[in-house]
């Protein structure tokens, strides 16, 4: 970890024998599963759903997973309505449909005709 300065900016080693005083805190560009979710507000397992359903943009770094901040931030600034995709209460109301053959629920009176 960099050592800070007095004011709390961390100072950044340029060279063996000088350091370079960093006027902002240095923001993270990418973000490792557990980070991603707690930025999120949400389960590990919930950034998962999003990761598989392209909702946000990854790179790997070896074996690693890692979530880009640009992608957080969208994300984040977006409205999404209802459940993440794949989440345990879709799978339930899927099964319970296949089972009682039921189609998905519409609100629309086109569709009933």
């Amino acid at each position: 970890m960099a050592p800070k300065n007095q004011d709390g900016s961390k100072r950044v080693p340029c060279s063996k024998d000088s350091t370079y005083q960093a006027t902002q805190p240095i923001q993270k560009l990418l973000y490792d599963r557990k980070a991603g979710a707690w930025a999120l507000s949400v389960s590990t397992r919930s950034l998962d759903y999003l990761v598989a359903s392209g909702a946000l943009e990854t790179r790997r770094i070896g074996r690693k997973v890692l979530i880009t901040a640009a992608s957080l931030k969208r994300y984040a600034a977006a409205n999404h309505f209802g459940p993440v995709n794949g989440t345990e209460e879709e799978a339930a109301l899927k099964k319970h449909e296949a089972a009682n053959h039921l189609g998905p629920v519409s609100g629309s009176e086109e569709e009933a005709a």
